[in-house]
């Protein structure tokens, strides 16, 4: 999803408790491993969560239940489109919950829960897609 930039999970200590830090840098150079995410922008950080995740449910890993809120706020059409067919392909073995503007987006799910306000009060409809 990002094809021009490499990334690595790297210990952060001795222990497993100790964590992880993600790296990045240009796929293309030997430059150093930067791990201050804030460098990548909002879009590039959403993939890289979203790899992460999906990462996860490849190894069997996956939470049960996956809550994300707007993943798809920073992506184009495109890349929600990508997102959500991630996010849909992980429901197989997690539910999901995502929160999202997105018609795009939202198109993945089975089912959509749509929340509307007016002058009469909320309304809140459960759709299938």
């Amino acid at each position: 999803m990002l094809p021009d930039m490499a990334f690595r999970a790297v210990k952060t200590g001795p222990h497993a408790h100790d964590g992880v830090a993600i790296q990045f840098r240009a796929a293309t150079t030997s430059s150093p491993w930067r791990d201050a995410l804030r460098e990548l922008s909002g879009g590039q950080r959403s993939l890289v969560a979203l790899a992460f995740l999906t990462a996860a449910g490849a190894a069997g890993a996956a939470p049960t239940l996956l809550l994300v809120d707007e993943l798809d706020a920073a992506l184009d059409g495109v890349n929600a489109e990508r997102a959500g067919a991630l996010l849909a392909a992980l429901s197989r073995g997690s539910q999901v919950l995502a929160i999202s503007h997105s018609a795009a987006f939202q198109s993945a799910a089975k089912h959509c829960l749509r929340v509307t306000r007016g002058e009469s009060g909320t309304a809140v409809r459960l759709e299938r897609v």
